[in-house]
């Protein structure tokens, strides 16, 4: 994974588990909530460039 670690000295590493709901045969799926995640993350990253401490150009990458 990189060789890169975080403060516990462990890899560092995402995942993402989805979450379907099957209701008598049909699947739903809300597009306004996966817009609600996608602008959240986007925020996130921008809060985590901006205020984000980092040893080294290459560990901010």
């Amino acid at each position: 994974m990189g060789g890169q670690v975080n403060e516990m000295g462990e890899a560092l590493f995402a995942h993402t588990s989805p979450i379907h709901l099957d209701q008598r045969g049909w699947l739903r799926f809300e597009n306004v909530v996966v817009e609600e995640l996608i602008a959240e993350m986007t925020m996130a990253r921008e809060v985590i460039g901006e205020k984000g401490a980092f040893e080294s150009a290459a560990q901010r990458d």
